[in-house]
């Protein structure tokens, strides 16, 4: 289904560039003679496709020993017709038909081309961002980790020396000393 929806796209697309190229060559012989040749192998290339399946029917045929029913089988290999000569103007319309399409499947791919690099170019940003980040969030954790080490270190120390001091008397100011006053 998709592959017809997608054949049909490119069909819709190549209309308007196969008109153009039909007006391209009527004013250009040689342009009409490359359209006429292309059209005479894509000719002969369906003929030859059509040889070669009937051979291979009538050969698997032939091999399994199935008779095959008149009309399931298509003509046989040797009474085929050759392809039918185009006139200019046939040969022409479609060469022209041909190049279109070519056209569009070429600019489609182009495109398949062109995103496919970006996204290769985006996930190589993302991938470098994630190791840069990575390498930061390390860096965070090892100084984190140095950071509560001096924290514990700090405290144990604090820890030591609040007992080491013991509590003195309050003494008294220089006031009450001279008035005879206790602070207390």
């Amino acid at each position: 289904m998709l592959g017809k929806l997608a054949y049909f796209a490119v069909e819709r697309a190549a209309e308007p560039v196969s008109n153009r190229l039909e007006a391209a060559a009527a004013q250009s012989p040689s342009f009409r003679a490359a359209c006429s040749r292309l059209a005479t192998w894509q000719a002969r290339l369906e003929y030859n496709k059509q040889v070669r399946r009937v051979s291979r029917e009538q050969r698997a045929a032939e091999e399994s020993g199935v008779h095959v029913e008149p009309g399931r089988s298509s003509v046989p290999a040797d009474e085929l017709q050759p392809p039918p000569k185009l006139t200019e103007k046939e040969a022409t319309q479609l060469g022209c038909e041909l190049f279109g399409e070519a056209f569009v499947v070429s600019v489609g791919l182009a495109l398949l081309g062109v995103q496919a690099v970006q996204e290769r170019r985006n996930e190589q940003e993302q991938d470098a961002a994630v190791e840069v980040n990575d390498a930061r969030i390390t860096n965070l954790e090892r100084s984190v980790g140095e950071l509560r080490a001096e924290n514990e270190a700090l405290r144990l120390e604090a820890s030591d020396l609040a007992h080491r001091i013991e509590p003195q008397p309050q003494q008294r100011s220089w006031w009450a000393a001279i008035a005879g006053w206790s602070a207390s």
